[in-house]
């Protein structure tokens, strides 16, 4: 246990070796927001942190790609919703990896507690050069990453393609939203855009599925024009940098 009361556990699951890494902890105050659900930066923020733990498992931790001028960074993301748990709750979230393909790390992620899934999700993450950003076959540092393909998986997500929207709002990257890499974190989008949703409609609704295309690092002090507004059931944000689908479902 960390001093965060996160349980960290890795497990090789099956005849294969596939390795699933996962953590177990209670929702804290800090993981939720009004409705005392969890939130989906948090979401995001557990998800990173345990993609990290994963690549540490397989012998790449960050002091290593520190020193061989790498980083994992990522290209896609897409979670169903099927019920953000609640304040206080035991959540456990697991994930594991899909073979590798070039610079491409497919990972795929499940939260459950309570004898029920709450949340499942799938990214792509990348490899390239921390200094030049350039994109790096795997195959260059003998990059392995063992996984295969398990039952009821979510397909890999495809590009999202935004309507037309005439709203527009400025993305600064700053200290507050920017990591260790120099650039926007993926937690703090979110925080980004549930800002320009009406209070009201995020009262009525709730998420049920979050899309994310990464097309490029938004660096600190730089800033983005985004483009968003609502589309049927959907709250859309895009730029030249990334693109948002945010889904919801009316509350009954």
């Amino acid at each position: 246990m960390d001093k965060n009361g996160n349980r960290w556990r890795y497990s090789k699951r099956n005849s294969k070796g596939v390795q699933m890494y996962s953590i177990k902890r209670k929702l804290l105050s800090i993981d939720v927001g009004r409705d005392k659900r969890l939130k989906l930066n948090r979401l995001l923020a557990f998800s990173q942190e345990l993609s990290i733990k994963e690549m540490e498992g397989f012998g790449y931790s960050i002091n290593t790609m520190d020193h061989n001028k790498l980083l994992f960074v990522i290209g896609k993301q897409r979670f169903i919703i099927h019920e953000l748990p609640l304040f206080n709750k035991e959540i456990e979230m697991t994930t594991w990896s899909n073979k590798n393909l070039k610079s491409l790390f497919p990972k795929h992620y499940r939260m459950e507690g309570d004898h029920k899934l709450y949340i499942e999700g799938v990214a792509i993450w990348s490899l390239i050069h921390s200094k030049s950003r350039q994109y790096i076959p795997s195959s260059d540092f003998d990059m392995n990453i063992t996984g295969e393909e398990k039952e009821n998986e979510l397909s890999f997500p495809r590009k999202l393609i935004p309507p037309k929207l005439k709203l527009k709002a400025t993305l600064q990257a700053n200290y507050s939203n920017c990591d260790m890499n120099g650039h926007i974190n993926n937690a703090s989008y979110i925080d980004f855009i549930l800002g320009l949703i009406p209070i009201s409609y995020i009262k009525n609704h709730t998420p049920k599925m979050l899309e994310i295309d990464y097309e490029k690092e938004i660096k600190l002090g730089t800033s983005v024009e985004v483009s968003y507004g609502r589309y049927k059931d959907a709250y859309w944000f895009y730029s030249d940098s990334f693109t948002i689908k945010l889904t919801f479902m009316k509350n009954e």
